[in-house]
């Protein structure tokens, strides 16, 4: 696996693995890379700087200046927050969620892998939702590709 540093056009920092160049130039090529932060699919790699091999007579333990640490403090804050709102209000965000997209999506069942096939080649939009099987999930994440499961919150939950 390659990790590289991303960067979108609105210059938004993040990480991506792949199993080898191609895999990235792929996925950017079909605009499948998005930026965490603001949903940009303009995505190019990083400058970074080579990683060195290490000093067999070093230690295995690795300690991070202060400014790894803040960019590290940086980014988590991006992504997670303590801060909360009661479990009856997010699952009323989710029921809306959930009815906004059975409302305005195709629901195109098991034809799911099918349908988005024709959107990669441009030949329909991504506005659909379906129920892949688990082997056609796995596939699609190994090609990378981002899959957002739809909650379904029970009414008495």
């Amino acid at each position: 696996m390659i990790k590289y540093q991303l960067i979108c056009n609105n210059e938004h920092r993040f990480d991506g693995w792949f199993p080898n160049i191609a895999e990235f130039e792929r996925q950017q090529e079909k605009k499948l890379l998005i930026c965490p932060m603001c949903d940009s699919n303009q995505v190019d790699r990083a400058i970074m700087a080579p990683r060195i091999g290490k000093n067999k007579n070093k230690s295995k333990t690795k300690t991070k200046n202060k400014s790894q640490l803040d960019k590290e403090e940086f980014y988590r804050g991006q992504f997670t927050d303590d801060t909360m709102i009661p479990a009856s209000r997010a699952k009323d965000i989710l029921r809306k969620i959930r009815k906004q997209i059975v409302t305005d999506f195709d629901n195109v069942g098991d034809r799911f892998v099918k349908e988005y096939r024709k959107h990669e080649k441009g030949e329909r939009d991504d506005r659909f939702y379906g129920t892949p099987s688990k082997e056609e999930v796995k596939e699609l994440l190994e090609e990378g590709i981002d899959l957002f499961h739809l909650p379904n919150v029970k009414d008495d939950a």
